[in-house]
């Protein structure tokens, strides 16, 4: 049973359902809901279906991310044709929806090397040159915050600045998911598939890899293997350096992200 929900969420979830004729996919009923989904703290998920058919509506809340919404489609839709992301159906940025095919998954351990075939797919896909840079995030993050905290963290903020301006500049570009997290990677037995490219954009591999060893807790060994995986190689000295300074910028951002949230909720 989907929760209960506010009448603006309900208005705007009765809205999306009413546009199923401008889907891309085959249907000749409006869906029904069928529940809320969890996950995700600005946006709201929403499984529906119709014809035995199931999707997956979601409607975004306040945007933290710098991806336009155009750019987050076009890598899902490039994601989806390499047959690694449900593909997607509808979007309407004015309205803040964006649909999906609902993709069956199950609880399968996900194991390092299905990890890191999933990252070179995703590397490899097709994606509009949208250069997202950590450092214009976080400058992005910090404009949200308050003049107290910004008195904090302005010493901490110009250092952590320069340190990503410096790794730009040394790592090649390539397209990455930007937020792939457990939570949004999806099993299939051995394949991995990804959802959710709010935070998608060309950046170094490094990027996609240091979002994982954070947000998944690995240790150094489980750290060491998804990176060899994902290199076809040991990993040297200069790699494991190279990965704990992406970590340690990811984890500045992801402090940003979390103070900015929680600056919103209140």
């Amino acid at each position: 049973m989907a929760k209960t929900l506010s009448s603006t969420i309900h208005r705007r979830l009765n809205r999306a359902l009413s546009s199923w004729q401008a889907w891309s996919c085959a249907l000749t009923q409006r869906p029904e809901l069928v529940t809320s989904l969890s996950g995700g703290i600005s946006n709201h998920s929403f499984l529906v279906a119709a014809q035995k058919q199931r999707f997956v509506i979601r409607l975004s809340g306040e945007r933290l991310s710098l991806t336009p919404p155009a750019v987050e489609f076009a890598y899902q839709s490039a994601a989806a044709a390499a047959n690694i992301a449900p593909a997607p159906v509808f979007y309407c940025p004015e309205q803040g929806v964006l649909v999906t095919e609902y993709l069956d998954h199950d609880n399968t351990p996900q194991r390092a090397d299905a990890v890191a075939r999933l990252l070179k797919s995703l590397h490899s896909v097709e994606a509009p040159a949208y250069h997202l840079r950590w450092q214009d995030s976080a400058n992005y993050y910090f404009s949200k915050l308050t003049d107290k905290q910004k008195n904090q963290l302005q010493s901490e903020h110009r250092t952590q600045l320069q340190k990503l301006s410096t790794l730009w500049q040394e790592d090649a570009i390539v397209p990455n998911h930007g937020d792939l997290l457990l939570a949004n990677r999806l099993s299939q037995g051995d394949k991995l598939y990804a959802i959710d490219f709010e935070y998608a954009g060309f950046a170094p591999f490094w990027c996609d890899l240091a979002v994982i060893v954070s947000g998944d807790q690995l240790n150094t060994a489980q750290a060491e293997t998804l990176c060899s995986a994902y290199l076809e190689r040991p990993l040297n000295s200069e790699d494991m350096n190279k990965l704990a300074v992406f970590v340690n910028a990811y984890n500045y951002l992801e402090s940003l992200w979390s103070l900015c949230e929680t600056s919103r909720a209140k």
